[in-house]
This record gives C-alpha cells, structure tokens and sequence, in this order.
C-alpha cells in the first residue's frame, strides 16, 4: 500500500519495503521499516512536525535550505528517510547528498542538530511505539549517516568538486543500520 500518493518516489520507495519484509531482515532493519510505515501514515504531519521543531530551535538553519524549493523539500526529506529506512540508501548517495549540502553552506555541526530533530519528530509520531529499540535504530543509522555526510561535505570543502572517490568504502551499500564496506 502507497501512503502518501502525492510523492510518487516516496511512495515506491514504500511499496519496495513493504515487499522486502517477506525475505527476512535483521531486527534492526525490520524496526526502521515498520518504525518508518507508522510514520508515513502522516507524512506531511511529520514533515511539518520535523521543520517547525528544527526552525525554532536554530533559526539560523532556514537559510540552509535556500538552495531546495520549498514545495520540494518534503519530498526530499521523505524519499531520503524511506532510502534510508529500507536499507536502500548507497554510500553514493551519501556522499553526493554530503557535497551538494556543502555546497549549500551545511557545516558538519549542523547534521548533529539535524539528525537530533529527526529522533525527536519520529518519536512524536510514533508515540507508545517510540521504544528504547526503536530509537537505537534510528540513532545508528542516523549517526552511521551523518558520518559519511559530514566526511564527503569536509572533503568537498577542502578539496572541492575535483575531487572525486573521496570516500575509500563509497560503492558498498547502505543497509539500514547495517551499513557494509
């Protein structure tokens, strides 16, 4: 079942994890994906939920996402989290996301704050179905993340566009928490 038919790739992203519970996941990969369908009955409560929580605690971030249309931004935030809650987010993709917010002005400070917020707003959402299991899922794969976010979004600083392979381990996927060299 697609829950939020307005954003098709989100959507998808949806129906493939849906599809992946029947081949067996790691518990920790099965609490992201059922964590994340809870909060993808209300998605656009969430998105607005995360950004409100985000903007008030650092205003200063607003003007990091000058660089995305704000009709795009939930959608953005929507497919990476799914990508990322069905163990389908690539190193790549990571350290192409981790440039492109460099080139946005994102300090590697911010993705503390960043990720943080997301923990807060996926626990509202979830409510009595917040455990301590859950949110050490979220955590680590959030904090496995951040990390090569903030290593390519450095290494895009220092080195800039011409630096290309930046990361020795770039082609392994991305498995939930299960994040494979």
């Amino acid at each position: 079942p697609i829950r939020n038919p307005e954003y098709k790739p989100a959507a998808a992203l949806i129906d493939r994890c849906e599809r992946k519970l029947v081949y067996g996941m790691n518990t920790m990969n099965t609490l992201l994906l059922h964590s994340w369908l809870q909060v993808c009955e209300n998605l656009p409560g969430f998105t607005n939920l995360f950004y409100e929580k985000l903007f008030s605690m650092n205003p200063g971030l607003r003007e990091l996402f000058r660089c995305v249309d704000p009709s795009d931004q939930d959608r953005y935030l929507q497919s990476t989290l799914s990508a990322l809650a069905c163990g389908l987010m690539t190193t790549d993709s990571l350290v192409t996301l981790g440039r492109r917010y460099a080139g946005c002005g994102v300090r590697p400070v911010d993705y503390a704050v960043i990720a943080h917020t997301l923990l807060w707003a996926i626990e509202q959402q979830l409510g009595a179905s917040w455990t301590l299991a859950v949110r050490n899922a979220w955590d680590d794969t959030l904090t496995r993340a951040a990390s090569v976010l903030v290593l390519s979004n450095r290494r895009q600083r220092h080195y800039g566009t011409s630096s290309a392979n930046v990361l020795p381990f770039q082609r392994a996927p991305l498995r939930g928490a299960q994040f494979k060299h």
